[in-house]
């Protein structure tokens, strides 16, 4: 091969190879998640980066986690993110391990996350477990009693599966939880979240499972609140795969011997 033919042939590489690298550059990815850790700045500036990790949701690849930074001026009015919050946002590439938020981040509210609580008044089940029920409640009335008793009857029976931790609202571990959790009235929390969609004969329903409930202008029952949690039993405890049975063939009969 002459001369000419070499740098041609060098030439052809090196712009395939170019071009692949330009194809494979990465570009701004927009993603929905729900943040699982979090470092926060040492000053309230609003230029101040926060630094976390982000389990992006299930709908853009089971199990991703994207570590990213932000800035408190990128969160709008709310001013703040916290641990389990849900966002959309939009991130640049990866550089030095991190991605950085482009533009807003937007809030979207409660996502699924477990974090277990400090000094409750009753801790049933396993620290194991995929489902975290924390309520935090007055249980001197009768209305939150009656749920407390729904959700301790299922904790007893799924013990392996569902951890329930009961909060009194008279106690001072309580209110230190409530605080922590950005919460200001009674509420149920099943990993992290109150919103939920629950299904029932007549269609489906939207509950919130905060104040008081069983009134007529209440956002939900207590049932509601065991319904919740049993639908959260099924979604992360999904039945295995019936084994198919074994089809035994039966073996030809023996030819009968003619006498």
């Amino acid at each position: 091969m002459n001369t000419a033919r070499w740098r041609t042939l060098l030439l052809t590489l090196a712009l395939l190879g170019a071009a692949a690298l330009a194809w494979g550059a990465e570009k701004p990815l927009t993603v929905a998640g729900t943040i699982t850790a979090l470092t926060e700045p040492t000053n309230a500036e609003a230029s101040a980066w926060y630094v976390g990790e982000l389990r992006v949701d299930p709908a853009a690849g089971p199990g991703r986690t994207e570590k990213i930074r932000w800035q408190r001026s990128q969160v709008g009015e709310r001013g703040k993110l916290c641990l389990g919050d849900q966002v959309r946002l939009t991130l640049g590439p990866v550089k030095d391990g991190l991605r950085t938020a482009e533009g807003q981040v937007t809030y979207l509210g409660r996502g699924d996350f477990i974090s277990p609580g400090a000094e409750p008044a009753l801790d049933l089940g396993s620290p194991k477990a995929k489902v975290l029920v924390k309520m935090l409640a007055p249980l001197q009335s009768d209305c939150h009693r009656k749920t407390a008793d729904l959700l301790q009857g299922i904790a007893a029976r799924e013990p392996d599966r569902v951890r329930l931790q009961i909060f009194d609202m008279s106690q001072p571990g309580a209110r230190a939880e409530m605080g922590r959790e950005r919460l200001t009235c009674a509420t149920v929390l099943v990993n992290n979240r109150y919103e939920f969609t629950v299904k029932d004969k007549g269609g489906e329903r939207r509950v919130q499972l905060w104040h008081r409930p069983n009134d007529p202008n209440s956002t939900y029952k207590s049932e509601d609140a065991a319904a919740v949690v049993e639908q959260e039993i099924a979604r992360l405890y999904p039945p295995s795969q019936p084994t198919p049975p074994v089809t035994k063939s039966t073996p030809p009969a023996s030819p009968k011997q003619k006498g």
